[in-house]
């Protein structure tokens, strides 16, 4: 059932979406009320812009932004009151999000061998320091899709990024897009090579197209959003972190509050508020997900 169908029947009674079933946490340095996807120019980078990033690990989220004292035991039994409680202070927002399957998985290929055994090094190296870096492999994944799709994109990136006539851009977004490896600073590149060599296009405003195109692509395949492996090494890489699995999630409609709970309410199925609740007014309960609904809830 699609979050259109789920309104209609919202309209009809009472329906509570009972299905985000993956944890996840949010690191942050104050409460607020909605997640938002901020344009590339506040963004910054591709990545960010997409959407939403929280951590399958409470303790990547709180190296990143918090410092609670609270261990992942008591992020797993944190009530309301306690959210609550915690006010302006810097903390992990404990958040549900959609089923694993609903997440397409980054491509980050182990760039570089272990350590292990060299220079005195013992041990092996952790996983996110042998792959390639999150926000690299999410840019080349994105400029990808948005290429495939909209080969004058790729040719306003090559005019710009790279300095060719017009002409030759067109060509050679062309040569790229048909899977061909046209001749580009001297050297043969099919478009993975040249995604993974020249990294995300030149201006924001390339980089806005790219995001929107790529996340609507995506989003049009059923995707919610991208599980990457977490490379920051403040945050993968801090103290009592066991798993840096990471996750983009593209719309704030599907992140939500462990507290949250929505019945009946239309317009509270595609809030971005983290606790909107029945007839617009924040509620205390469980968290959800479209796809799995419980029809006339208690």
């Amino acid at each position: 059932m699609g979050v259109r169908d789920t309104i209609a029947k919202a309209l009809m009674g009472a329906v509570k979406r009972t299905d985000l079933p993956t944890d996840a946490y949010h690191g942050t340095r104050r409460v607020f009320d909605a997640f938002k996807q901020w344009p590339v120019k506040e963004a910054y980078t591709i990545d960010r812009a997409l959407g939403t990033h929280v951590a399958k690990d409470p303790a990547l989220s709180s190296s990143a932004f918090a410092n609670t004292g609270l261990s992942p035991a008591d992020y797993n039994k944190m009530t309301a009151e306690a959210y609550a409680n915690i006010g302006e202070t810097p903390h992990v927002i404990p958040v549900k999000i959609p089923a694993e399957d609903r997440f397409l998985q980054a491509v980050q290929p182990e760039h570089r061998p272990s350590r292990e055994g060299q220079h005195g090094f013992v041990g092996e190296d952790s996983l996110w320091r042998r792959v390639r870096t999150d926000t690299s492999a999410i840019e080349n994944m994105a400029g990808y899709e948005a290429y495939m799709r909209d080969p004058d994109l790729l040719k306003a990136a090559l005019e710009r990024g790279r300095n060719m006539p017009s002409d030759e851009a067109r060509a050679v977004s062309r040569a790229l897009v048909a899977g061909e490896s046209p001749m580009i600073s001297g050297a043969q590149q099919d478009l993975p090579y040249f995604l993974r060599n020249y990294g995300a296009p030149v201006g924001d405003d390339i980089k806005q197209h790219v995001t929107d195109t790529a996340r609507k692509a995506w989003e049009g395949q059923g995707y919610a959003g991208i599980r990457y492996i977490n490379t920051a090494p403040m945050e993968a890489g801090a103290a009592g972190v066991t798993d840096p699995t990471s996750y983009l999630v593209f719309s704030p409609a599907n992140i939500r509050s462990r507290f949250a709970q929505f019945a009946g309410d239309p317009k509270s199925l595609l809030s971005p508020n983290l606790l909107r609740g029945a007839v617009g007014a924040p509620v205390l309960g469980s968290a959800f997900d479209q796809g799995q609904y419980q029809e006339n809830p208690p």
